[in-house]
């Protein structure tokens, strides 16, 4: 990939997540996925020797790659699991980010699938007051509703995507003018 200095790198985290964040805790995170290998400093221009320039490891590409399609169904795509992921979908490959939505979407189900068991069970358990059976049916019920908004976002998220990719194939290629040379055609004297 690209060589971005820790400058760079940290104004282009606060665009991206639309947060600040302060330079000694993002310059701390640099030095930590330096330390595991996923990133690594490179050469940088003598002209300013503070701005180091990093890029990111073979390693550091993988262990991307998988994150970014590995989600648990119990409870491994709460909210900042799945909008952290969203971020990247548009420098994503097209098998990618397939495989990505797909993967959320079976999480998302199987978690929806599991709170409504969970919700079911509580109601019909016996052993417990009516007061104790509505205080957990009511918290399941709202997860419930938090993990049917996420599924519904997440197919408006999908949709909005395939879109974009469609048009951004459509689009023509750029015409690119003949040199000057051939466009004069014959000379004649």
């Amino acid at each position: 990939g690209e060589r971005i200095h820790g400058y760079a790198l940290w104004k282009m985290y606060e665009r991206r997540f639309g947060q600040p964040i302060q330079n000694g805790k993002f310059y701390r995170i640099l030095k930590s996925l330096a330390e595991a290998g996923f990133i690594r400093p490179t050469a940088h221009a003598a002209s300013d020797p503070r701005r180091v320039p990093y890029e990111i490891t073979p390693a550091g590409g993988a262990a991307f790659d998988r994150w970014v399609v590995t989600l648990d169904a119990d409870g491994g795509a709460g909210e900042d699991e799945i909008s952290s992921r969203a971020l990247f979908v548009f420098e994503l490959g097209r098998e990618v980010t397939s495989t990505l939505f797909a993967g959320l979407e079976d999480v998302l189900s199987a978690r929806w699938k599991r709170l409504e068991y969970l919700r079911e069970r509580t109601l019909s358990r016996p052993g417990i007051s009516d007061r104790e059976r509505c205080a957990q049916a009511l918290l399941l019920a709202r997860d419930l509703e938090h993990a049917s908004a996420d599924l519904a976002w997440l197919r408006e998220t999908r949709a909005a995507y395939e879109k974009l990719a469609v048009a951004a194939e459509q689009r023509p290629a750029p015409v690119v003018a003949a040199p000057r040379s051939s466009r004069l055609g014959r000379v004649h004297r």
